[in-house]
């Protein structure tokens, strides 16, 4: 366990780009609903919020991911 944790903490939580290219996805799911196309854009502002919510879970619950003062 503590090597899966590890390896979580140095490629998943710290900041990587990554995060970055995350943030288009409710960009565009509010794009998408902005253009008439609702349910699609529900879907992928409900995917990005899942996800989020998984990863925190993750970092700050599981993980516990704290960087050493």
């Amino acid at each position: 366990m503590e090597k899966l944790q590890l390896w979580y903490c140095d490629n998943i939580a710290v900041a990587q780009s990554y995060q970055f290219y995350f943030m288009t996805i409710p960009v565009i799911g509010a794009y998408l609903y902005g253009q008439g196309k609702t349910k699609i854009g529900w879907v992928l502002i409900g995917v990005w919020v899942a996800a989020q919510i998984l990863l925190s879970a993750l970092t700050n619950v599981i993980f516990d991911c704290v960087l050493p003062d």
